[in-house]
């Protein structure tokens, strides 16, 4: 039988200063860790369980507002999960089942060169799918970023939006070398994207699991 690995749970709590971590593991030895930090499991979306399968789809089949609606099997743009929502999560735990070569790239907030005037004070309409409400990109701490569903109202937003673009080919890149490798990631202040997925990659799964921290909120 398979035992569990053990999960570096101060690893988990340091996220604030390491932005993501990695381990060699399951994705339910995270899950069992995060509970015992009472870090609450919720999803990204109504009527969808807490583990979600990200496989690439066409534009056509993505669910609308969604990244792949706008890139399908390209490269995605830097981003942040959830920011659709009034109340985005603080950590994204991402799981591959298998080895592929079409890796995650990471940016972190700790980078150099950084418009932060833009991500502050830039203006974006944000679509949860119903309705729409204004954001910014950087307010009380932690970063909301998607061009998926945030459409830029002004010249700093759509400044900001250049910056990510430019931020992308810098951005660390995750290998997922085995089927048995966890990523952690502070989405307050970290950005990740997938990168394109070739015809030989279709079948790539990658299982996300979404957390609040309410400690920390």
């Amino acid at each position: 039988m398979d035992q569990p690995c053990p999960v570096d749970t101060k690893a988990l709590t340091e996220l604030a200063k390491t932005d993501w971590t990695e381990f060699s593991g399951r994705l339910e030895d995270v899950r069992v860790a995060s509970r015992g930090l009472g870090w609450l499991e919720r999803p990204m979306r109504p009527g969808t369980g807490t583990v979600a399968e990200l496989r690439p789809v066409s534009q056509k089949a993505a669910h609308p507002n969604s990244l792949s609606a706008k890139v399908g099997f390209g490269e995605q743009p830097l981003h942040t999960d959830g920011a659709h929502m009034q109340c985005p999560p603080d950590v994204i735990v991402l799981a591959s089942r298998a080895p592929t070569a079409a890796a995650t790239r990471l940016w972190s907030a700790n980078e150099a060169g950084i418009p932060w005037d833009a991500l502050r004070h830039g203006v974006f309409t944000v679509s949860t799918g119903q309705t729409r409400f204004f954001s910014v990109i950087f307010e009380a701490g932690r970063l909301r970023f998607d061009p998926g569903c945030m459409t830029p109202c002004d010249q700093r937003a759509r400044e900001a939006v250049a910056f990510f673009d430019s931020a992308w080919a810098g951005a660390e890149r995750h290998q997922w070398r085995t089927g048995t490798e966890v990523l952690v990631i502070n989405n307050r202040r970290a950005l990740h994207a997938r990168e394109s997925v070739g015809p030989l990659e279709l079948d790539r799964v990658i299982d996300r699991v979404a957390f609040w921290i309410p400690a920390e909120r």
